[in-house]
């Protein structure tokens, strides 16, 4: 059969695997494949060899998307084929067939996940607002795990006041809180250029409402707060235990939605885990909707590093990002793996490719957490090990010192450094209540730097489990 035959099976075949998939998956894994050969076995069938641009992409396809593959090649052929994965990059004909980074064949845009919309805020508005330019909706990346968080804060956009009011995010650092929320300030500036728009910190606000009472210029910041179309929060569990910002903030929380104005807030935790905080606050988050931003997916993070190579004009062929989020699991980590590899070739200019970033990896690998090599369960074991105990007390529910302790610092670990939520590090450790794991947690926190014997177990820990993940 001749190539140009091969191609436009392939073709049809790949517009087929775009209904089954999501856009990252396709981009990440179907962009930069080619159909190299079929071969008739009989008339009902045939072998069908796809070829994937590295032996990453051959492994993941074949295990994960085998079924789909072969639908679809059944359908455009109208045989049954029997499949067939290969490793061959055939640089010129993946370039043809690829949509063109400001095309709007097959997906609207190559960037995959998004929709870029050139009426975005002037820099000046969003400069007014404290917006940063690139938190639009247009650079965040989509993919199943934060879909949900993604309509919510669109949905919030287009009808700011009106749709799910206050809108609270939670999770984790570096999932993309931040990034929604000043979005959801982007588009409601692009629709009224002349609305007034506040983005800032829990900590900056706090430090706003104790400065106002000092200087006895409180109305000054009513008129600021209670005035805006919109005020974006990020962080808001730093108001806890403080009893004068929270007021504050009950009486213009009350103002901004009784004038229309909407309430975009975020936090590490959900608003009942928040401990400290005044009841009328948490029933009036919860009034809203409470949404979890998780920790992103493969896919996900594929995406990501996409569209912030491309951001910082690197040159990250895109068949390349998913090794790439196999190993590094962390959003900001990824951004560190960019900054290495642009410092790279700035210092030893050279096309990037897999044995580059393979490189790149293997000095990064102790940097990216343990996570993606250990399980909680292999990290009770060894923190039980260390302080010659058994798994089964530190799970259970006796209280005596050193093992209240030793239990804590377990906890400590699995939140720092497995970033597990403390609902599952409590459903772990013998179906503990969350706010149990987070005092454990807070005490060893605030316990590591007046405690040396604490901050040294902690140290040894970690340095066991990086042992561990690396060897």
């Amino acid at each position: 059969m001749l190539q140009e035959e091969l191609d436009g099976i392939w073709k049809s075949a790949l517009e087929q695997l775009k209904l089954s998939v999501s856009r990252g998956t396709y981009t990440a894994y179907f962009s930069s494949s080619n159909l190299r050969s079929i071969k008739e076995v009989d008339e009902q069938r045939q072998i069908a060899e796809i070829a994937l641009a590295n032996a990453f992409l051959r492994e993941n396809v074949e295990q994960r998307y085998w079924s789909i593959v072969k639908e679809a090649i059944d359908t455009v052929t109208g045989k049954k084929n029997d499949l067939v994965f290969s490793v061959d990059l055939i640089e010129k004909k993946i370039t043809e067939r690829l949509p063109q980074r400001h095309d709007t064949d097959g997906f609207e845009k190559i960037e995959g996940l998004f929709d870029r919309d050139l009426g975005m805020a002037t820099e000046a508005r969003a400069k007014r607002a404290n917006l940063r330019p690139d938190f639009i909706f247009e650079n965040f990346a989509v993919s199943s795990s934060n879909q949900m968080a993604w309509a919510a804060a669109s949905a919030v956009a287009k009808s700011p006041g009106n749709t799910y009011n206050p809108l609270f995010f939670y999770g984790g650092v570096g999932v993309g809180k931040t990034h929604l929320m000043q979005a959801i300030g982007h588009t409601i500036l692009d629709k009224e250029p002349e609305a007034r728009i506040i983005y800032c910190a829990g900590e900056e606000f706090t430090n706003e409402v104790v400065e106002s009472i000092r200087t006895n210029t409180t109305q000054k910041l009513k008129e600021k707060y209670r005035t805006v179309r919109g005020l974006l929060l990020d962080d808001i569990q730093f108001i806890a235990g403080k009893e004068k910002v929270q007021e504050e903030f009950f009486h213009t929380f009350n103002v901004i939605l009784r004038n229309g104005g909407q309430v975009v807030l975020t936090s590490d935790r959900t608003p009942q885990e928040i401990d400290k905080i005044d009841d009328r606050l948490r029933t009036r988050f919860e009034a809203g909707l409470v949404i979890d931003v998780p920790q992103p997916d493969l896919e996900l993070r594929a995406a990501i590093l996409i569209i912030k190579a491309r951001q910082k004009k690197l040159d990250l062929p895109d068949h390349l990002a998913p090794m790439v989020a196999e190993v590094i699991e962390h959003p900001r980590q990824l951004e560190g793996f960019l900054v290495r590899l642009q410092n790279e070739i700035t210092v030893n200019p050279r096309v990037i490719d897999q044995e580059l970033v393979s490189q790149l990896l293997g000095k990064q690998v102790k940097e990216v957490g343990i996570n993606r090599i250990l399980s909680p369960q292999d990290v009770i074991g060894i923190i039980a090990e260390y302080f010659e105990v058994t798994v089964g007390q530190m799970k259970g529910n006796r209280r005596s010192q050193p093992l209240a302790l030793q239990r804590q610092i377990l906890m400590f670990v699995l939140k720092h450094e497995l970033r597990l939520p403390l609902t599952e590090i409590g459903r772990i450790l013998g179906d503990r209540d969350h706010t149990t794991v987070m005092h454990g947690i807070d005490k060893i926190q605030n316990s590591t730097l007046a405690n040396p014997q604490i901050q040294k177990d902690v140290g040894a820990i970690r340095k066991i489990l990086y042992g561990k993940a690396g060897s």
